[in-house]
């Protein structure tokens, strides 16, 4: 598996983990959100490919930098500066906006796959909820995590040996990119996407754009769970 992907170009790679992330969403639409159990069951799914993806970048990095077995994880020794608050609020308010003027463009919506259904959950009581919310959030936190790790840990460095100045461009449609067939439209988020992967350029702070990555994926969490409970 590791000769597999080691020589596949970063593209190519990309593209058969976007199809991946197809397979599960397709998964997840055809369980449904019925009850706890098969909350649990679809959250579950979306655990394993999270992991799937993070154990891939833990690979990457450690075969780009054999001399450091645990070079995968010195992105978390970074420590916040003052001003790094400052871009995390930032972010999360330009991402808000930007997204939210996107997504009125009335011809996107021809982007937005039709596979995919509004979940609702059906008869669940107060104490059902409340263990859906901390399995959505669990699985939302190591989903931040992977994705911080693969596409601005791991993609965003290998891409700037090539990309220089416009990598962020590069990663953020890179990132984009993999949500082609999630929920999210992927078009109405580039703009997101962009900001984080410029946001990084220039401070080359992962913690940044997790925090921000977090905080905005909570916000989104907390608003669905009200709509559908």
């Amino acid at each position: 598996m590791n000769l597999f992907y080691r020589r596949l170009p970063w593209y190519i790679e990309l593209l058969l983990l976007t199809i991946g992330i197809l397979g599960i969403n397709i998964s997840v639409v055809h369980i449904g959100y019925i009850n706890i159990w098969t909350i649990f069951l679809c959250q579950l799914i979306n655990l394993t490919g999270f992991a799937g993806i993070l154990w891939l970048a833990r690979n990457h990095l450690i075969r780009q930098n054999q001399d450091k077995k645990d070079c995968w994880f010195c992105f978390l020794r970074r420590k916040l500066k003052p001003e790094d608050i400052l871009w995390i609020i930032l972010i999360v308010v330009l991402s808000k906006i930007t997204t939210s003027l996107v997504s009125e463009i009335d011809f996107l919506t021809y982007f937005d796959f039709k596979i995919f259904k509004r979940f609702s959950i059906v008869h669940i009581s107060e104490k059902e909820q409340i263990i859906s919310t901390v399995i959505f959030g669990l699985v939302l936190t190591l989903g931040v995590f992977a994705e911080e790790f693969y596409f601005r840990g791991y993609l965003f460095e290998l891409q700037y040996k090539t990309f220089k100045k416009y990598t962020w461009m590069i990663n953020g449609v890179s990132w984009s990119f993999f949500h082609l067939f999630s929920p999210t439209n992927f078009i109405v988020i580039l703009p997101q996407c962009l900001i984080y992967s410029y946001v990084y350029q220039k401070r080359r702070n992962i913690w940044i754009t997790i925090i921000a990555h977090l905080i905005s994926n909570y916000l989104v969490l907390f608003s669905r769970v009200r709509y559908m409970i």
